[in-house]
Protein backbone atom coordinates (compact mmCIF):
# COMPACT_ATOMS: atom_id res chain seq x y z
CA UNK A 1 0.00 0.00 0.00
CA UNK A 2 2.78 2.45 0.92
CA UNK A 3 4.56 1.59 -2.33
CA UNK A 4 1.47 2.48 -4.36
CA UNK A 5 1.10 5.77 -2.51
CA UNK A 6 4.71 6.66 -3.25
CA UNK A 7 4.23 5.74 -6.89
CA UNK A 8 1.06 7.86 -7.08
CA UNK A 9 2.93 10.77 -5.53
CA UNK A 10 5.70 10.46 -8.13
CA UNK A 11 3.11 10.40 -10.92
CA UNK A 12 1.39 13.51 -9.51
CA UNK A 13 4.74 15.31 -9.35
CA UNK A 14 5.35 14.18 -12.92
CA UNK A 15 2.04 15.69 -14.01
CA UNK A 16 2.98 18.96 -12.30
CA UNK A 17 6.31 19.02 -14.16
CA UNK A 18 4.59 18.17 -17.45
CA UNK A 19 2.11 20.99 -16.84
CA UNK A 20 4.91 23.44 -16.20
CA UNK A 21 6.64 22.31 -19.40
CA UNK A 22 3.40 22.90 -21.29
CA UNK A 23 2.98 26.40 -19.89
CA UNK A 24 6.61 27.24 -20.68
CA UNK A 25 6.12 25.93 -24.21
CA UNK A 26 3.09 28.20 -24.67
CA UNK A 27 5.11 31.16 -23.37
CA UNK A 28 7.99 30.40 -25.73
CA UNK A 29 5.53 30.12 -28.60
CA UNK A 30 4.08 33.52 -27.74
CA UNK A 31 7.57 35.06 -27.75
CA UNK A 32 8.36 33.36 -31.07
CA UNK A 33 5.25 34.89 -32.62
CA UNK A 34 5.62 38.29 -30.97
CA UNK A 35 9.28 38.75 -31.88
CA UNK A 36 9.28 36.65 -35.07
CA UNK A 37 12.31 34.88 -33.63
CA UNK A 38 13.66 31.57 -34.86
CA UNK A 39 15.49 31.07 -31.54
CA UNK A 40 12.24 31.32 -29.58
CA UNK A 41 10.63 29.00 -32.13
CA UNK A 42 13.30 26.37 -31.51
CA UNK A 43 12.93 26.75 -27.75
CA UNK A 44 9.14 26.34 -28.09
CA UNK A 45 9.57 23.32 -30.34
CA UNK A 46 11.96 21.53 -27.97
CA UNK A 47 9.90 22.36 -24.89
CA UNK A 48 6.68 21.26 -26.57
CA UNK A 49 8.30 17.98 -27.62
CA UNK A 50 9.51 17.38 -24.08
CA UNK A 51 6.05 18.13 -22.67
CA UNK A 52 4.39 15.73 -25.12
CA UNK A 53 6.88 12.94 -24.37
CA UNK A 54 6.54 13.53 -20.63
CA UNK A 55 2.74 13.30 -20.86
CA UNK A 56 2.98 10.19 -23.04
CA UNK A 57 5.23 8.52 -20.49
CA UNK A 58 2.91 9.41 -17.62
CA UNK A 59 -0.19 8.19 -19.48
CA UNK A 60 1.59 4.93 -20.32
CA UNK A 61 2.50 4.37 -16.67
CA UNK A 62 -1.06 5.20 -15.58
CA UNK A 63 -2.63 2.79 -18.06
CA UNK A 64 -0.16 0.04 -17.15
CA UNK A 65 -0.68 0.35 -13.41
CA UNK A 66 -4.46 0.58 -13.80
CA UNK A 67 -4.51 -2.57 -15.95
CA UNK A 68 -2.41 -4.41 -13.36
CA UNK A 69 -4.65 -3.29 -10.50
CA UNK A 70 -7.81 -4.35 -12.34
CA UNK A 71 -6.28 -7.74 -13.15
CA UNK A 72 -5.19 -8.21 -9.52
CA UNK A 73 -8.71 -7.32 -8.35
CA UNK A 74 -10.23 -9.73 -10.87
CA UNK A 75 -7.99 -12.58 -9.66
CA UNK A 76 -8.78 -11.69 -6.06
CA UNK A 77 -12.54 -11.69 -6.69
CA UNK A 78 -12.41 -14.95 -8.61
CA UNK A 79 -10.63 -16.50 -5.62
CA UNK A 80 -13.36 -15.41 -3.24
CA UNK A 81 -16.09 -16.68 -5.58
CA UNK A 82 -14.56 -20.17 -5.79
CA UNK A 83 -14.33 -20.40 -2.00
CA UNK A 84 -18.01 -19.59 -1.59
CA UNK A 85 -19.20 -22.20 -4.07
Amino acid sequence: MIGRLKQNFRVFVGYAIAGILSVVSIGYSAFAIAYDSFDWYLAAKVTFGAAILFHLGLFTVEIGTSACQVRFLQISLEGTQSRRA
